[in-house]
């Protein structure tokens, strides 16, 4: 199952990908409000096992390509989570994305992501998406905001970093919050940024993605 937007393909994953997948997990940056990077080895048994369950399932994690330039620009989609996962006492489904740095602030990850949302609403009968979130991460929670996700105040502690850890790896993927929105409330529309470009391009100052 292929998902488009104006600017984007969201796909099926290509070996081509890979190596732009192992370079975006490696960047502190784009890590920063996760546990760790990853090693090449982590991403690439990542994204075999991304796209064994997309093809298998016809949802999941989708790769983003840039209709125009056909660069990789990251991933979005769909996670099951179960109860035993320490976050909610439910099994339940996730929205989730990831962006190379390069992409940052072109309005690409709501974008991308209402697209999942209204698959997600129309055509797999989801009536309920989660979405998690370290506190600290602002860009993120806007993105929920833009995307009509709403805050259920039901803070939780990251189930993979306790606070000694965190402390002594100077992270702060916790405490996390959990957003949430309701199929019969999500607004069928496609979120474009209002800076929005013609196209998806690597920002000034970074290297052109391959």
């Amino acid at each position: 199952m292929i998902l488009e937007t104006p600017r984007l393909l969201l796909r099926t994953w290509k070996p081509t990908d890979f190596d732009a997948f192992v370079q975006m997990n490696l960047s502190p940056e784009v890590m920063r409000f996760f546990p760790d990077t990853l090693t090449p080895m982590q991403s690439v048994e990542s994204v075999r096992r991304l796209s064994e369950e997309l093809d298998s399932q016809g949802w999941g994690m989708w790769a983003i390509e840039c209709k125009l330039t056909h660069q990789f620009v990251g991933m979005v989609g769909l996670q099951q989570r179960s109860a035993e996962d320490g976050i909610l006492d439910i099994p339940f489904v996730e929205i989730a994305w990831r962006l190379q740095q390069a992409f940052w602030g072109q309005g690409i990850a709501p974008e991308a992501a209402s697209t999942v949302l209204a698959h997600a609403f129309t055509h797999l009968q989801f009536e309920t998406i989660y979405s998690l979130t370290a506190l600290s991460n602002l860009p993120s929670q806007r993105v929920m905001q833009k995307i009509g996700m709403h805050n259920t105040d039901k803070d939780f502690q990251h189930p993979k970093l306790d606070a000694v850890t965190a402390i002594q790896q100077n992270t702060q993927p916790f405490p996390a919050a959990i957003t949430v929105t309701l199929g019969s409330e999500w607004p069928k529309r496609t979120v474009l940024s209002a800076n929005m470009v013609d196209a998806c391009r690597p920002s000034p100052g970074f290297p052109w993605p391959h």
